[in-house]
């Protein structure tokens, strides 16, 4: 607990002091405050919050269903949720496994959301709060008790427990408050766990971390007490998007028996103000490592904190690199106090350039303490509002009732699922990777509660006899849970593999015939009974197994792969194996026939999840439905957006079958990929054009229009002929998919940001952010480099003030020449094997390098090359350049769409309205990655002709 207690002297010197600085002034109840100004969430538009939420958009939550209900209610309007007393997320029951803390415990908060406690009593106790992907949350007034992991794992690299799960999580999203908040481990501190393999068997991961381009984020007034790892701020070294982003502000905040991260941060601009530290080197369960972490590109603006750390002698003591970080950042203090004497002689650079945009007040080092320790925490602040909201139930679910029967919907249930990774949960470093089942909860109501059993790489075979899997979702099946299956990826694994996952759709003799495929030896595995190599058998085993145990099988067939062919989905795409693989005796087989054949014979609810995926992503076409855009990072996974549709379309294929009536919940939501467009700098009145595909469901009405506001600074189209910074897209049955362009139009020389609004019979359906920068035109000499790439030859030559090396050929085998038509003339073209690799991959490319005069600058304006698949039409590639020799930082020109050519015909791609600027002496690399979206050989990438074109200077 905090050991320094406000005595009667104190708070008169406090309140002595008063005329000296000024206490947060209340004239607006707490609950509708925005951010206030002198904080990182008051840039670019400030943080609201709820803090509009109409009588009707204000909840009253005390325990977890009403909670959920209140967060599920109100669509996208702002809405206040007041929490009183403290509401456990577990309600009493222990969780299982790391799959039922995953959804039991999670507190998911949507756009324009405050969520505050009423009073000091008001709190959160085993639960997470997860703010993903979102924008204009606040969270005050509410003691949180730190998730303790169940199923911590270890880390044998560096010898410690690593938990999930942490407190609050705000993760690629904007506009952010998170104040007078008081976070602890009590009642499970550290000295009450496991000691395991020699360590603290830990089970808290961070307080408040806050990664993955986050931005406008104010911390303020809270209480951070008895705790390991606190405040991330950037997730890796490698997260190099994040540079430029995670603009975040601590202040007035009291860290109190911290041991370490308060902050840490990469590539952050972080600035930390009266703030108060307290703790000790030696303490018995929280020992002081470090406070502030600068790691790798970090820039940390730090004024007037206090740090109060028994055993600290010098600023190296609570001021440091982690030796986690590859490389150290910046911090620069003024006025900080270390155990009463100046904050000086830190080791670390303080090489900040960035000025603070917003106005703030240092206040008195000798002040900061006392006020900190009166105003921080929660359960310091009280509000009155009152409001209508519905916390009953979600207000878009479906009931009926009767006189003999509870509303349907409403009776707790329990969903399990069992499948692959196209199913699965994945943690947040794996993103944009998702499995469709992170993606089902947002489709049901409070009662339902989803065990998300799934795991990557398993078949219907080894998940069966894996420890850990069908074992233990077996016996957490009770009478009357639900458990969805879904098998068949990994089932057609091959060779060395064959043995433990692979299986044939219905028997290994080639027969049709699973239910009779038992009695006689597997064909490849003559040991087994064939039918231990009999996907139908193991689809009978689990429907049987889970009836048994009272429980409700539901089937559900497998994705499609993204294997196009003439536009159309091939048969290994819809897992249909009609080739014989080589060292086999019979083809595999159709595998959703085979699923559909147990759903017959044995009466089980089917939902044909193949071919409502495969018309989805034939709509798309070959190069739209590619990583990242439907699929990540290849041709079979899944990213947020394909998740979210295929999540619909099981719920969809559920309602269809007359399957938990009353339980799903009808969702409206935009869904856009990428969720972001930033230009960079652009010449004014020549910016480039980005799109974006837009996916909304669930409209309302049923047909309409989708209406598009772009800020100033931008256009909008469909086509590319007609622009304007309004655009309407019409809708029917309820959904729209459609692809926007966007062009970046600067006036000025100043930043654009800003975001599209889209909104339909005037509701609001989300955002996307857009951001830039307009530059003046450069003046200078017309210069270009210039790689042909012909017979074999990989020199370049320039014209005008740059100079260039031979292309560089990395992890990509060289093909022979190819007589193509370049340009209007026949030439031998480069070719190169693109079938090493089925997605992109950042070791196997082509670089070509420009180095800009030794004096003056060289302003990239246009990068063209004209390219040809060759051999095959599958031939796909992303062309990506940085000014940094490791290549870090990279910019992807044709951006979430892969590049896709036509078999034998060269054309020119060309990216013009760039302005890239090479400063004097530094190169300029653009790199080419090409794959191929299936499994083949003898399949190029014809490239020629790639030129580097803009305007040079001397500087003289």
């Amino acid at each position: 607990m905090l050991n320094t207690r406000i005595t009667a002297p104190l708070r008169r010197a406090l309140l002595g002091a008063a005329l000296l600085v000024s206490l947060p002034a209340f004239a607006v109840d707490p609950a509708q405050q925005p951010a206030p100004a002198d904080g990182w969430a008051s840039q670019n538009g400030g943080t609201l919050g709820g803090s509009a939420a109409t009588t009707a958009n204000i909840y009253t939550a005390s325990n977890r269903a009403q909670l959920l209900n209140a967060l599920a209610n109100g669509g996208s309007a702002a809405k206040i949720i007041k929490i009183v007393g403290v509401i456990d997320m577990s309600e009493g029951q222990a969780f299982s496994i790391h799959a039922d803390q995953a959804v039991r415990a999670a507190i998911t908060l949507p756009a324009n959301t405050t969520l505050i406690g009423d009073a000091a009593s008001a709190g959160i106790v085993n639960g997470y709060i997860n703010i993903s992907n979102t924008s204009q949350v606040i969270i005050r007034n509410l003691k949180i008790v730190a998730p303790c992991d169940v199923t911590p794992t270890w880390d044998s690299t560096t010898s410690t427990w690593n938990s999930s799960f942490q407190a609050i999580q705000v993760s690629a999203s904007h506009h952010v408050w998170i104040d007078h908040n008081t976070f602890t481990d009590t009642p499970v501190t550290n000295d009450t766990l496991a000691i395991d393999s020699g360590k603290v068997k830990e089970c808290h991961d961070g307080a408040l971390d806050i990664k993955n381009a986050s931005d406008y984020v104010t911390v303020s007034y809270n209480l951070f007490n008895l705790h390991n790892k606190n405040n991330l701020i950037g997730a890796s070294d490698t997260a190099t998007g994040d540079e430029g982003h995670l603009t975040v502000t601590f202040s007035n905040n009291v860290f109190s028996n911290v041991s370490m991260r308060t902050p840490r941060v990469r590539y952050g601009q972080v600035h930390l103000f009266n703030n108060y530290y307290t703790g000790s080197k030696t303490h018995p369960v929280y020992p002081h490592s470090y406070s502030v972490g600068a790691g790798v590109a970090a820039k940390i603006l730090s004024n007037n904190n206090v740090f109060e750390i028994a055993g600290a002698a010098v600023c190296d003591d609570v001021i440091t690199n982690p030796n986690s970080s590859t490389a150290a950042g910046a911090f620069k203090d003024a006025g900080s106090l270390l155990n009463g004497g100046t904050l000086a002689g830190c080791l670390l650079s303080n090489g900040v350039t960035w000025t603070v945009p917003y106005i703030y007040t240092p206040r008195a080092a000798s002040l900061v303490k006392l006020y900190a320790l009166l105003n921080a925490g929660g359960g310091k602040l009280t509000t009155a509002v009152t409001g209508t909201g519905n916390t009953s139930s979600s207000s878009s679910s479906s009931s009926s009732s009767s006189s003999s029967s509870a509303p349907a919907g409403s009776t707790p249930i329990t969903i399990h699922m069992i499948g692959d990774s196209t199913m699965t949960t994945y943690t947040e470093d794996r993103r944009p990777q998702y499995g469709w089942g992170e993606k089902l909860p947002m489709f049901v109501n409070a009662n339902v509660t989803i065990k998300n059993w799934a795991a990557g790489g398993r078949s219907s075979r080894s998940f069966y006899y894996e420890a850990g899997k069908w074992n233990a979702a077996k016996a957490d099946i009770k009478n009357g849970d639900y458990v969805i299956i879904q098998f068949g990826h990994n089932d057609e694994k091959d060779g060395t593999d064959y043995p433990a996952y692979g299986t044939y759709a219905y028997c290994s003799d080639g027969t049709t015939n699973g239910e009779g495929c038992s009695g006689g030896a597997d064909s490849l595995e003559p040991a087994l009974d064939k039918s231990e190599h009999s996907y139908y058998q193991f689809l009978k085993r689990y429907v049987t197994e889970i009836r048994a145990k009272g429980g409700i099988p539901i089937l559900m067939t497998p994705i499609v792969r993204a294997y196009f062919a003439n536009g159309v989905i091939t048969g290994n795409g819809v897992h249909n194996l009609t080739s014989v693989i080589a060292g086999e005796t019979y083809a595999r087989g159709n595998y959703p026939e085979a699923m559909k054949a147990i759903a017959t014979q044995y009466n089980v609810p089917l939902v044909d999840v193949t071919t409502l995926t495969k018309a989805l992503v034939e709509s798309y076409g070959p190069a739209a439905s590619a990583s990242p855009n439907l699929y990540y990072p290849d041709s079979t996974h899944l990213n947020g957006l394909y998740a979210t549709l295929v999540a619909k379309m099981a719920v969809d294929g559920m309602k269809g079958l007359n399957i938990l009536n009353g339980y799903f919940v009808s969702v409206t939501s935009l869904l856009a990929s990428p969720a972001s467009l930033d230009w960079g700098d652009a010449y004014i009145g020549d910016g480039p054009v980005k799109s974006i595909t837009v996916s909304t469901f669930d409209l309302a009405p049923a047909s309409g229009t989708v209406n598009l506001a772009a800020p100033p600074g931008y256009l909008l189209s469909t086509d590319q002929s007609t622009w304007g910074q309004t655009l309407e897209i019409g809708y029917s049955n309820g959904a729209l998919t459609s692809k926007v362009y966007v062009k970046f139009a600067p006036t000025a020389v100043q930043t654009y940001n800003g975001t599209i609004n889209f909104t339909v019979a005037g509701a609001a359906l989300g955002t996307v952010a857009l951001s830039g920068n307009g530059i003046a035109v450069p003046s200078g000499l017309a210069t270009y480099a210039l790689w042909k790439m012909n017979g074999n030859v990989l020199s370049g030559t320039s014209g005008g003030l740059v100079g260039t090396t031979d292309a560089g050929v990395v992890g990509l085998p060289v093909g022979s020449t190819a007589s193509l038509a370049v340009n209007g003339a026949t030439v031998l073209v480069n070719r190169y094997n693109s079938t090493t690799n089925l997605a992109h991959d950042a070791g196997k490319y082509l670089q070509f390098a420009v180095s800009a005069p030794s004096t003056g600058s060289f302003t990239v304006s246009a990068i063209s090359a004209w390219m040809a698949t060759s051999g095959g039409s599958n031939t796909r590639a992303d062309i990506e350049y940085s000014t940094n020799a490791d290549f870090s930082s990279p910019v992807r020109l044709n951006g979430d769409t892969p590049l896709s050519f036509v078999n034998g015909t060269m054309v020119q791609t060309t990216y013009g309205s760039l302005a890239i600027t090479v400063p004097a002496g530094a190169t300029l690399y653009v790199r080419v990655f090409p794959w191929y979206t299936s499994v083949a050989t003898g399949k190029y990438l014809a490239i020629s002709d790639v030129k580097i074109e803009g305007i040079a200077s001397t500087g003289q």
